[in-house]
């Protein structure tokens, strides 16, 4: 499923299985595992003890951004990125997958609370609940959807009930991220001033390098990584940027080689971080790089393997991740 917005991040994220059967717990556990990080609880009361003492690591991510000020325009033009050391900081966070991003409950948990109670419990945090129903409880289930206790519910059929799952699981992780990024100022903004001007482009290069995990870094540049923590930089300029770069060398007297490529907008220059921006442009060399295509009125290009400022090796993949999860 295409999102119709993009969050300023996105990372696998755990999802919780509340159920007292345990041979359901173990059979779906094992199905939705191919996909995601499952944490199962049989006993209602630990899932919220665990669901209440976890880090909220996806808030945490939202205090590390910082608001930049669009020059010479309105505050409303003003967007939000991720302050680069703070970034920094959750990049190398071997644990930044723990965080839970939906949360899936039966209705009816003998002996224990319902599910119903259960996401009472946890009205206050940000996670998605959704409830497992059979189709006697689906009035009472419509009514706690209704009153916002739940976000989705589910009235199990044996037929299909696998895939409607992963499917409500897929979508209720994209609101989840959408409802982080709407914490930051200027994000809707930004999405219908520019974001959705590149959204096709940005979904495409998403499933095309197997990306499973970004983090915007400016207005219009992300950090992405696959699975394997292999690192690629999506950048979108619009052709104000490219000037902008242009009258940058110019007036500091770059080389002809590097005026060139800035001259007909064949390249872009990309200075990830401040330690970038802070080089002469004698420097320039290596952060100017081919433009594979336009969105729009922006022009983009997909940097492979260049790992700027970040550390390689204090950044564990999700790959590795799962299976110390095993």
């Amino acid at each position: 499923m295409v999102s119709l917005f993009i969050p300023v991040f996105k990372l696998p994220a755990t999802v919780i299985l509340v159920d007292d059967d345990k041979q359901f717990l173990q059979n779906f556990g094992h199905i939705l595992g191919k996909r995601h990080r499952v944490k199962s609880y049989s006993d209602a009361q630990a899932a919220i003890e665990y669901l209440n003492a976890q880090e909220p690591f996806c808030k945490a991510i939202v205090k590390a951004l910082k608001k930049i000020d669009a020059m010479e325009m309105d505050d409303d033009s003003a967007y939000t990125v991720f302050a680069y050391e703070k970034l920094l900081d959750i990049l190398y966070k071997p644990n930044r997958f723990d965080n839970a991003s939906v949360v899936l409950v039966d209705y009816l948990m003998p002996n224990q609370i319902t599910g119903i109670q259960f996401c009472e419990k946890i009205r206050n945090l940000p996670a998605r609940k959704i409830m497992l129903t059979g189709k006697a409880d689906s009035n009472i289930a419509v009514d706690a959807f209704n009153h916002n206790v739940i976000n989705k519910f589910i009235v199990k059929d044996p037929k299909d009930i696998e895939k409607q799952v992963c499917i409500a699981i897929e979508e209720e992780t994209d609101k989840y991220f959408g409802e982080l990024s709407s914490l930051v100022a200027g994000w809707k903004i930004q999405q219908q001033n520019v974001v959705s001007k590149y959204a096709s482009v940005f979904f495409k290069v998403i499933e095309d390098y197997g990306i499973v995990e970004y983090y915007q870094v400016g207005d219009s540049a992300y950090v992405m990584l696959d699975k394997d923590a292999n690192v690629y930089w999506l950048v979108f300029q619009n052709q104000e940027n490219l000037n902008e770069s242009l009258l940058l060398g110019k007036d500091n007297h770059a080389s002809k080689n590097v005026l060139s490529k800035l001259e007909n907008n064949s390249h872009l220059l990309f200075l990830f971080s401040e330690e970038e921006k802070r080089l002469s442009v004698d420097a320039w060399g290596k952060f100017i790089f081919p433009v594979l295509g336009k969105a729009d009125d922006y022009f983009y290009t997909v940097i492979k393997n260049e790992w700027f400022s970040l550390d390689r090796n204090k950044i564990k993949s999700y790959k590795d991740y799962m299976e110390t999860q095993v």
